[in-house]
C-alpha cells in the first residue's frame, strides 16, 4: 500500500502468508522463553518496485509494543521472493472437447457444444502476463462413452498457450471454474 507499484495499478501475485520466518533474539532467559510470534512484526518493503516482474525482498522484524527488553539478531530466511503484476480482465470464448463420444451405429456423434444457463464465454482475472499467453479455453469432458441420444456432461475449464501447453490456473479468477458440455447425437438418413 502507499507505494509506486500500487499506485501504478500492481499487485503481489501469489499468496506469501503462509511462509514462515524465524527470528533469532537476545535477551534475559526468562523473557526470551516467554516470547511468541505475536510478540514480531515483520516487513518487506515494496517501496522500490516500480516494474513488474519478480522481487527478492530484504525482511526486517520489529517487536510489537507489548514486551521490551530484548534485541533481535536476525530474521531467516532474511528476505522473500514476491512477483509483481498488473491485474487484467479478460473475456474468452469457451471451446467444448468432449474425449472419447462415439455414437451407436447409424448415428453421429457432433461437435460438443457449452450448454446450460452458461453462456460460451468466460472473464479470467489475473496476471497480465499469465493473461497475455492465453491462446485458447476448452470446457474439457472425458466421457469415454457410446451415445445414442444427446446427453450433458460437467467439464473443466483448461486454458492453453503456445503449442497447445496448458496454462497453469494458479493465481487466475475465473468467473466459472465448471461448465456444462452437451454431445448432440443425429440420425442421418438418405432418401
Amino acid at each position: 500500500e502507499n507505494t509506486m507499484a500500487s499506485e501504478n495499478g500492481m499487485s503481489i501475485i501469489g499468496d506469501i502468508s503462509s511462509q514462515k520466518f524465524t527470528v533469532i533474539v537476545r535477551g534475559p532467559t526468562y523473557l526470551v522463553s516467554s516470547l511468541k510470534s505475536e510478540d514480531f512484526n515483520l516487513y518487506a518493503s515494496a517501496g522500490a518496485i516500480d516494474a513488474p516482474g519478480d522481487y527478492s525482498l530484504e525482511v526486517v522484524a520489529s517487536p510489537t509494543n507489548t514486551k521490551n527488553g530484548f534485541e533481535i539478531l536476525s530474521v531467516n530466511p532474511s528476505s522473500v521472493k514476491i512477483s509483481f503484476d498488473y491485474i487484467d480482465t479478460k473475456e474468452f470464448t469457451v471451446k467444448a472437447v468432449a474425449e472419447g463420444v462415439t455414437a451407436k451405429k447409424g448415428l453421429i456423434a457432433e461437435n460438443a457444444v457449452v450448454s446450460g444457463a452458461e453462456s460460451d464465454t468466460i472473464t479470467i482475472s489475473g496476471p497480465r502476463n499469465v493473461l497475455n499467453r492465453i491462446e485458447s479455453v476448452v470446457a474439457f469432458t472425458k466421457v469415454d462413452k457410446t451415445l445414442d441420444v444427446s446427453e450433458t456432461f460437467d467439464a473443466d475449464i483448461k486454458l492453453y498457450g503456445e503449442e497447445e501447453r496448458e496454462i497453469s490456473l494458479k493465481n487466475l479468477t475465473l468467473s466459472q471454474n465448471m461448465v456444462k458440455v452437451t454431445v448432440p447425437i443425429s440420425k442421418k438418413k438418405t432418401v
